[in-house]
């Protein structure tokens, strides 16, 4: 987490859908007292743009070729914000 709330950390596919990930960031959100907290991810993996929904993490906009991620491209791909909702 970094000083401004920013979400940050990495999403194992092989030990996905067992609900960890989504306990885990429930329990850091409400340990840190996190009141907006944001991260920006590749617009491509869905599966975690879902995790990050169901702990009220939402898309908030589109980022076009904003970001080299070198474990998977180098060359800037699209990406997504996404920010804590209050709601």
């Amino acid at each position: 987490i970094g000083p401004d709330e920013e979400l940050g950390g990495s999403l194992s596919p092989q030990l996905a859908r067992n609900g960890l990930a989504t306990e885990a960031l429930t329990a850091v959100m409400a340990a840190a007292n996190l009141q907006n907290a944001w991260t920006i991810i590749d617009a491509e993996h869905e599966m975690l743009i879902q995790t990050l929904a169901r702990v009220n993490i939402l898309k908030e906009r589109l980022l076009p070729l904003h970001r080299v991620h070198p474990q998977i491209s180098l060359h800037k791909r699209d990406c997504v914000l996404l920010r804590q909702s209050n709601d």
